[in-house]
């Protein structure tokens, strides 16, 4: 295919009704567009995926659209994937690169600041431009840019909107102590 992120999504993914579409190369995901959310719709995305690819999708891009499936529903369903999808991010800055790949490194659970991924890529005076940059996240969930967050742990900013930001942590939270629950208001 390569198309890459640009044209008509190679496949598109539905997980209780909730559906991402889906561009993909050969080298991997490129685009994961993330849909609006309804609080109605995040009990509805532990349900098995439902995969419609395009026919003229070849073998190695079918591979990764289906490791995105499984991905998804471990994701949604709260645990940690213990497989992520290659992403192919050829089509981005050498800054966003480096920025989405140090927010990759944040683990399960956990958060870091804008501030903390500046310093990581070596420009500790950019935390506003790792926001930016993160906001360009054409993969977002994969490269889970959902786990920075302002120096004050607020949420900032997130491209799919805070409901989904809100969601996408309280996931990633243990459930035992009941507490620690993001709200976005």
């Amino acid at each position: 295919m390569g198309e890459g992120g640009s044209g008509d999504p190679a496949a598109s993914v539905t997980i209780g009704g909730v559906t991402f579409d889906v561009w993909v190369t050969t080298a991997g995901i490129t685009r994961l567009a993330v849909p609006g959310l309804t609080p109605g719709e995040c009990r509805s995305l532990q349900k098995p995926p439902v995969m419609e690819i395009r026919r003229d999708v070849c073998g190695a891009e079918a591979a990764w659209i289906e490791q995105l499936g499984t991905f998804l529903v471990d994701f949604m369903g709260g645990r940690e994937p213990s497989r992520l999808p290659a992403v192919d991010l050829d089509a981005l800055s050498g800054f966003t690169v480096e920025v989405l790949e140090a927010g990759s490194r944040v683990p399960w659970g956990a958060r870091r600041s804008y501030r903390w991924v500046a310093a990581r890529i070596g420009r500790p005076s950019s935390a506003r431009a790792v926001g930016g940059a993160l906001g360009r996240n054409p993969v977002p969930i994969i490269v889970p840019c959902h786990r920075v967050t302002r120096q004050d742990r607020s949420p900032g900013g997130f491209s799919a909107g805070l409901r989904w930001k809100e969601h996408l942590l309280n996931l990633e939270l243990p459930t035992q102590t009941g507490t620690g629950r993001v709200v976005v208001v």
